[in-house]
């Protein structure tokens, strides 16, 4: 570079801001030279995190209650796409197979430090049957698990697929309606939004559309005199009238009971 200087009054020659000092060179030299150390390192360091032999998995853990769940199937299933080490474990492809078994609700992958997976798994909760081949979990989320796993002592519901929640919401409402020592074997809601309900004694009650609660408040009050008499023998309630109810009996006959009404000759 060229250099410019002058001469002052006693001859001394200084140096103009044009130079560029051989100090700063060199740091800027050095400064490159480490940079490309930094990133040599960095890229040594990532391949050797990549390598799956470094620090690779060894152990698969499932952690939670089950029931209905097999932790050695799950463990078979998670162990089978395991791939990569502690640092690059595939997390997201164990969790979405393990997720694959219908009885998995929730689920979470951890790294385990130094070469362990633990999959925690929180199973599903049935609380009743839906048609012929789905469950309902306590959310009213319907899951299809294998036949074979069904508990068997679920009510069994059946309705629009939109309206699962609205008849979850009504089982729950019966229960809390009828004796304690009935329970709620089948409950319906048709296509016309109509709803019928069967008890484990076989007592068929049909509501209608409308006011279905208070229809089947009104008429437990008179279920304990009814159950004291012929409750064997009935085969249906039809509570779709607006001032009372008609049995349907199991032998033909069929009596209303309507505020008051006799049954058989005896004052409800």
């Amino acid at each position: 570079m060229k250099r410019l200087k002058h001469t002052d009054m006693n001859n001394q020659e200084i140096a103009t801001d044009n130079q560029i000092p051989a100090q700063a060179s060199g740091k800027l030299v050095h400064g490159i030279v480490f940079s490309i150390i930094v990133i040599t390192l960095l890229v040594v360091i990532s391949l050797k995190i990549l390598d799956p032999m470094t620090l690779p998995i060894r152990h698969v853990s499932i952690n939670g209650d089950f029931n209905r769940l097999s932790p050695i199937s799950l463990q078979e299933r998670a162990s089978n796409v395991v791939r990569g080490g502690f640092f690059n474990v595939n997390v997201e492809t164990i969790q979405t197979v393990v997720s694959e078994e219908p009885w998995v609700k929730e689920i979470m992958v951890r790294r385990i430090w130094p070469d362990r997976i633990m999959v925690d798994i929180k199973e599903q909760q049935a609380v009743a049957k839906w048609g012929d081949s789905a469950l309902i979990n306590q959310g009213a989320v319907i899951f299809y698990p294998d036949l074979s796993t069904f508990p068997d002592e679920l009510p069994y519901l059946s309705g629009p697929e939109n309206f699962v929640a609205l008849v979850v919401d009504y089982l729950n409402k019966f229960r809390g309606i009828i004796p304690e020592s009935l329970k709620v074997e089948e409950l319906h809601l048709s296509d016309r939004r109509s709803w019928e309900l069967i008890l484990d004694n076989d007592l068929t009650l049909h509501f209608g559309k409308t006011d279905v609660m208070e229809k089947a408040r009104q008429f437990f009050k008179y279920y304990s005199q009814i159950s004291n008499n012929d409750n064997r023998h009935i085969h249906y309630v039809d509570l779709r009238y607006p001032n009372g109810f008609v049995i349907g009996w199991k032998s033909n006959n069929q009596s209303e009971l309507n505020n008051g009404r006799k049954e058989n000759g005896k004052k409800i």
